[in-house]
């Protein structure tokens, strides 16, 4: 019975750190405080954000994969509460990037890695589901967060530094109680799931000199690149087709992305299991190419509801992606040396994390996100040559 308690608790924490994916809601009340701040600036905030949670969940997957719970969320307590504390405080570009993007990111990563590695193993037979569960929760947590932000600000009055340290204490709280509750999994199911698959496993050595790797690795760059440019422009986006829209309701729509990301992740682990990786990634590669065809209909057209659907089909999309990566890694790769394999080849989001910034730069030299979809578009052309070319090792 605990065992569904972890996974309720998981999804609660999975919900909180999902924030990191409100970042296009969450920048502007802080782009409207700093004018002066350009929009690449913004967006290598969240580029810095999402390269540190690769790292942090590489970290804590290489370094403190054996310790006890306790050490790694409290790790996170430190690093996420006080990052937030130093963004609200100090209130420079520098302190930003640090304190959100490199703390906040970091620990994010960590929880992240911590909670995947700690509750699905309870659920023998039934991974596929509470993966996709969690997985959900975090997607789905970038619209709640978000939406939530956008009120408080819009009806509270209240500046984002003060939201910044009241999400802390609600953040020290809710990982607080993760510690005390969340055990790791019988050591005997750890083995049994280590060796549960028959198929050849490749060491995270034999794995890095085959050529699949290679291009999984370059379709993850790319197709992770546009999920972040999505995530991190979407707002904007929607501003230039409809600029007299009222924030809520923008709030609302820019949050479609993170809905349906996070729900498109529980389809897709029963998807995968139903229809296997060639089919699942050939309708990866058909939502981006409809995500991109409506973003640029919707700009040209100034029509708000081909905005709307370029980010539902976005979501679905970035949701295939994510969800996509860890059974294809299991199944290409083997289960013996599945958590080091997953973590290095998810490496490919700090080259991926720079889609934002240069999406922001692009901007602020065209000074039209029609540009960026352009951008999205070629990425488009890059994702269907490496799906081509991606087979299951021999």
């Amino acid at each position: 019975m605990r065992k569904y308690l972890y996974a309720v608790f998981g999804m609660i924490i999975m919900l909180l750190i999902g924030a990191i994916y409100a970042w296009s809601v969450i920048c502007l009340p802080i782009k409207a405080d700093f004018p002066g701040w350009s929009n690449a600036s913004l967006a290598m905030c969240f580029t810095i954000c999402t390269m540190c949670f690769c790292l942090g969940g590489f970290f804590n997957a290489s370094v403190l994969g054996e310790k006890t719970l306790y050490v790694g969320i409290g790790i996170c307590i430190i690093l996420y509460c006080g990052g937030l504390a130093v963004a609200a405080l100090f209130e420079n570009l520098f302190s930003l990037y640090i304190g959100f993007g490199v703390m906040v990111g970091f620990a994010t990563g960590m929880m992240y890695n911590i909670i995947m590695g700690n509750v699905v193993p309870w659920f023998r037979g039934k991974t596929g589901i509470i993966s996709g569960m969690l997985l959900m929760s975090l997607g789905i947590g970038s619209f709640i967060v978000g939406k939530i932000y956008q009120i408080i600000i819009n009806i509270g009055n209240i500046s984002w530094q003060s939201i910044f340290l009241g999400y802390s204490i609600i953040i020290f709280v809710v990982f607080a109680g993760g510690a005390l509750l969340l055990r790791k999994p019988p050591q005997i199911e750890k083995k049994e799931i280590a060796f549960a698959n028959t198929n050849a496993s490749y060491t995270s050595k034999e794995m890095i000199k085959s050529k699949i790797f290679w291009i999984m690795f370059f379709w993850g760059i790319i197709n992770a690149g546009v999920g972040y440019i999505i995530i991190a422009h979407a707002n904007g986006i929607l501003l230039e087709v409809a600029p007299k829209i009222d924030s809520s309701s923008a709030a609302t729509i820019v949050g479609l992305v993170g809905i349906f990301n996070g729900v498109g992740r529980a389809i897709y682990g029963c998807l995968y299991d139903l229809f296997g990786y060639r089919k699942c990634m050939l309708l990866i590669e058909v939502l981006l190419i409809c995500c991109t065809a409506t973003l640029l209909i919707g700009a040209r057209a100034e029509n708000v509801l081909f905005i709307v659907l370029g980010f539902i089909c976005g979501g679905l999309f970035f949701a295939g992606v994510a969800a996509n990566t860890p059974p294809l890694v299991n199944e290409f790769f083997g289960e013996k040396y599945f958590a080091l394999n997953y973590a290095i080849i998810n490496l490919c989001v700090l080259l991926a994390s720079f889609g934002s910034t240069l999406a922001g730069g692009l901007y602020d030299v065209t000074h039209t996100y029609e540009s960026i979809v352009l951008l999205m578009a070629f990425a488009c052309c890059l994702s269907v040559v490496g799906y081509v070319f991606i087979k299951r090792p021999e």
